[in-house]
C-alpha cells in the first residue's frame, strides 16, 4: 500500500469519530481522541522506537492498573465524554494482563482502537479481541509478506470480519515513512527532503 492510500485509508477509518462539532464542558473544548499508553514494555526493540536504547527509553514495566482506570471512566462520565480511544505507545498493549477489561470499561463511551505488533495474535487471542468492546486492531507488520500472510489466515480460520483488522506493511525500508512523512496530532504532513536526508531513511 503506497502512503496515498494509507492516508486515505486512515482518514476514512477516523472521519466518523472525528469529523463532528466539537464537545464542550463548561465552555470548555474536550478532546474527540484519547490515547493511551497501558504498559511501558515491549516485547520488540524496532530500530526507529526509543525502546532500541535501553539508556534512553529502558521497558520500565509501569502499567495503568484498573484503579487509575476506574478514576478515568468515572471522570470521563461525569464530562459526558463522547469521543474514541486509541491504545497505542511505546509500550505493547497487549501485554497488559487486564487488557480486556480495559478494552470494555472504556467501550462504554465510544470506538477503541488498538495498534499492536501482532506477536502475540492467533486465533483464540483475535477471537477475544473481537468480543469485546474493542472497534479495530492495527497490526503494524515489520519482518515481510510472510507476516501478512499469517494475519490472513488467523483471520479467516477466526471468522472474524476483515475490516476489525487493518494490517500495515512497515517491512519495507524503501518507504519514506521516516523523514519524508511527519505524523503529528493534526495529521500527515507531505515534506520535502534532500538527497543527504533521503540517504537517512535507507
Amino acid at each position: 500500500m503506497d502512503l496515498t492510500e494509507a492516508i486515505n485509508k486512515n482518514t476514512a477509518r477516523k472521519k466518523p469519530i472525528l469529523d463532528r462539532d466539537p464537545q464542550f464542558f463548561k465552555n470548555i473544548p474536550l478532546p474527540s481522541w484519547i490515547e493511551l499508553s497501558l504498559i511501558d514494555v515491549c516485547n520488540r526493540a524496532c530500530i526507529f522506537c526509543p525502546k532500541v536504547d535501553e539508556n534512553i527509553a529502558p521497558n520500565t514495566y509501569q502499567k495503568m492498573e484498573l484503579p487509575l482506570i476506574d478514576k478515568l471512566v468515572s471522570d470521563l462520565k461525569k464530562i459526558n465524554f463522547k469521543g474514541a480511544f486509541c491504545l497505542c505507545g511505546y509500550g505493547e498493549p497487549m501485554l497488559h494482563k487486564n487488557l480486556i477489561t480495559i478494552i470494555n470499561k472504556l467501550g462504554d463511551f465510544g470506538g477503541i482502537e488498538m495498534v499492536t505488533n501482532g506477536d502475540l495474535i492467533n486465533e483464540e487471542t483475535i477471537v477475544e479481541l473481537h468480543n469485546s468492546k474493542l472497534s479495530q486492531i492495527l497490526i503494524s507488520m515489520y519482518d515481510g509478506i510472510e507476516q501478512k500472510i499469517k494475519f490472513q489466515n488467523i483471520i479467516k480460520k477466526s471468522k472474524i470480519p476483515e475490516n476489525f483488522v487493518t494490517l500495515r506493511e512497515r517491512w519495507d525500508k524503501d518507504q519514506e515513512f521516516g523523514l519524508g512523512a511527519t505524523s503529528n496530532r493534526g495529521g500527515t504532513l507531505r515534506v520535502e527532503i534532500d538527497e543527504n536526508t533521503k540517504k537517512l531513511n535507507k
